[in-house]
């Protein structure tokens, strides 16, 4: 135990213990009233009429602040006039004025941020906001560092008080950085223009370099101007290390320099720093003259009356001071600098004067460096007119890039004009099942789905001609934009070729109405014009289908399909099949031997028939007929149509068609038939085949009998 502990009696022990268990209990109890009382007052009047160790505090905020909802207007207009938060204000305008702040309102927004000489970069905030509060630092220390800045303004503009002003420029969160440049006045998302997440942290260098950027200005964190600022890189080579050179003719050089620079940099930012250059070499003929100069400005830039052009200038000309400084006044790191700068080869330098002598050297003194001036000037100017045919190239492309920017806009305009006035509708991602699948569709849909531009005029013109006068509507969606709906249809991003795809509305099938069949035949305004007036049907389809002598297959197409196949008092079996040319399928015999032994027997309400599908491609697709051969049915009492899933064999197709066709699939359940290999029912000399042939014929015969 310490000895003061010792000396004390028990008695004294416990009341000091008792004196330190009452304070700490009241720092507990007011921390837990504190608590309580921002707790207890839901409303600012209240909350600001209590006592000030446990009234409102912007901090806590755990009534909610200016967020609390339930705060009448009455009630927020009587806390934003009290007391405390207009001490609170005024505090924070102090800063803001010493950091040249600007606070927005309705009243200045206009005078300042739409100010076309100036560029200005706002911050909404909201006062509740915790980013906000955790930005307003930042915010204040980014402005104090353009303060000496006149083209660059940065503000803050409350976005809960002046809501509208926030709402015009699309402010939906907080903090939100707007940026408004000189030519541009409608307000840029700060955000944008940020490449990766890294540079989008609202980081004070971030924000230094942003303006930086846009802006062309030279500041760095602290706000002073950038090294490089007011120097020139030609003239610093000639005027290195001149403090310490005393056997230069000072009046001599400045005029050489004069003379030969002069009139390279006539009509440019640098002639305004050449005066700069030459005044301090013409002052080097008095002792000291750089470290009194410096001294002089450094001792004008700590007072306040220096405006922010002069405070710019004065900064340049410390910049410049620098390039004149001697060995003595540089330090290890600076001497380093100075021979990387200036290509002086010092790597067996260790020492200080190591680096000193090294510099000496490379660095030409008295009347070497009154020649040098000649070379240099010379040198700068021919890398001064390769940097202008640069900047002139550079220009004549931008204005090229802007010239054919205004064109595709001109061109851009004209297109939507006409696209006001054209027959064709232009479909995208967003509209192409609600005009393909609306049930209210009147009319055919004609679409042309392109990548290029080849049939375009074709398109336009076909439906210009029929306007007003068919029942379809013609339409065109560019795949190479709409690339959801060009997955959905199928086309597959290989093909370059436009696919024209034709959906009829009155088929009430709901798959057929939304997949529509595809236009394969030429690509003509004659032969789309026709195909269109015809409903959607080749005229080729309408022709009558050509009838094989001595066959009793009837060949069906268009023109006699609601004849035969729709008659209600017949039983049509209806193959559909593609051709061989020079052959006969398999398929095609037995449909025959069915055909020939129906017909012997009188049996006229039952027809065999068979459809060519590179013709009739119409019926084709009405029926569902995806691969080929396809038997479909048509009972009496169902014609629908149902799909045949028999034997192909004459005698099953017999049966079936002497059942009335009740063993077959409806069309509703069963999209497509089987597939088969079409070389499996090519005729051959194959005995088995014939075998059976002659025992499917002799069980006809016998059912005959």
């Amino acid at each position: 135990m310490p000895l003061v502990f010792q000396n004390m009696g028990w008695s004294s022990l416990v009341v000091l213990f008792l004196l330190v268990w009452r304070v700490l209990s009241d720092d507990w109890e007011a921390e837990v009233l504190s608590k309580r009382s921002f707790r207890e007052h839901t409303t600012c009047q209240s909350c600001l009429d209590a006592r000030p160790d446990f009234g409102w505090n912007p901090d806590k905020r755990l009534c909610g602040g200016w967020d609390n909802r339930k705060c009448t207007d009455d009630e927020r207009d009587y806390a934003k006039d009290h007391p405390y938060i207009l001490e609170l204000k005024s505090k924070q305008q102090v800063k803001d004025m010493r950091f040249n702040l600007q606070e927005l309102t309705d009243d200045n927004f206009e005078d300042i941020v739409l100010d076309t000489t100036k560029h200005v970069w706002v911050e909404f905030y909201v006062p509740w906001c915790r980013y906000c509060k955790e930005l307003e630092p930042v915010w204040r220390e980014v402005a104090g560092v353009f303060k000496d800045e006149t083209e660059v303004v940065i503000a803050k503009m409350d976005g809960e008080m002046y809501t509208k002003t926030a709402q015009k420029y699309g402010v939906v969160g907080y903090p939100t950085l707007k940026w408004f440049p000189k030519d541009m006045k409608h307000g840029m998302d700060w955000a944008s223009f940020r490449p990766n997440p890294e540079s989008a942290q609202l980081s004070k260098k971030n924000l230094v370099d942003f303006v930086n950027g846009r802006v062309g200005t030279q500041r760095d964190l602290d706000g002073h101007l950038m090294p490089q600022v007011g120097r020139i890189k030609a003239l610093d080579s000639i005027v290195a290390l001149l403090e310490d050179d005393r056997e230069v003719d000072f009046v001599a050089l400045a005029k050489a320099i004069e003379q030969q620079a002069g009139p390279v940099y006539k009509g440019k930012l640098e002639e305004h720093f050449l005066k700069i250059y030459l005044q301090i070499v013409k002052g080097l003929q008095e002792h000291d003259f750089v470290v009194r100069y410096r001294d002089t400005i450094e001792s004008q830039l700590l007072d306040d009356g220096p405006d922010a052009a002069q405070r710019k200038e004065m900064q340049t000309e410390l910049n410049i001071l620098k390039a004149f400084q001697g060995l003595r006044r540089m330090s290890v790191k600076e001497l380093r600098a100075f021979s990387r700068a200036n290509s002086i080869d010092t790597a067996d330098a260790v020492e200080k004067e190591d680096f000193r002598r090294a510099i000496q050297r490379a660095i030409p003194t008295g009347a070497d460096r009154l020649a040098k001036v000649a070379d240099v000037i010379a040198a700068e100017r021919a890398a001064l007119a390769k940097a202008e045919a640069e900047a002139q190239a550079k220009a004549r492309r931008k204005a090229d890039q802007k010239r054919a920017e205004e064109e595709r806009q001109k061109r851009r305009a004209m297109e939507k004009e006409a696209e006001k006035a054209s027959p064709v509708v232009k479909l995208t991602d967003l509209n192409f099942n609600n005009t393909v699948s609306s049930a209210e569709r009147t009319k055919h849909l004609f679409v042309h789905f392109y990548r290029t531009r080849t049939l375009l005029d074709v398109w336009e013109k076909v439906a210009t001609e029929l306007q007003g006068q068919a029942d379809v509507t013609f339409a065109r969606l560019d795949v190479e934009v709409a690339h959801k709906t060009a997955a959905q249809v199928g086309i597959p991003y290989t093909r370059s070729g436009p696919t024209l795809i034709w959906y009829a509305h009155d088929v009430a099938d709901k798959e057929l109405y939304v997949s529509g069949y595809h236009y394969d035949g030429p690509q003509t305004k004659k032969a789309l014009v026709a195909f269109a007036r015809n409903q959607g049907v080749d005229p080729v389809e309408d022709l009558p289908p050509e009838q094989v002598p001595d066959s009793d297959v009837r060949a069906l197409g268009r023109s006699n399909w609601n004849d035969v196949v729709m008659d209600p008092t017949a039983t049509v079996l209806v193959l559909f099949h593609v051709p061989q040319v020079g052959l006969v399928s398999q398929v095609e015999i037995e449909c025959e031997k069915a055909a020939t032994s129906l017909t012997a027997g009188g049996r006229s309400n039952v027809v065999v028939g068979k459809v060519d599908v590179t013709v009739q491609t119409s019926l084709a697709w009405r029926y569902k007929v995806k691969s080929t051969p396809t038997f479909i049915g048509f009972p009496q009492s169902r014609k629908q149509g149902e799909r045949y899933g028999e034997q192909h064999k004459a005698a099953a197709m017999r049966k079936y068609l002497l059942d009335g066709g009740y063993r077959a699939s409806d069309l509703e359940d069963l999209d497509a038939g089987p597939s088969y290999d079409k070389t499996d029912f090519i005729l051959g000399d194959d005995e088995t085949e014939e075998e059976d042939d002659l025992e499917d014929m002799e069980a006809l015969a016998h059912e005959e009998l």
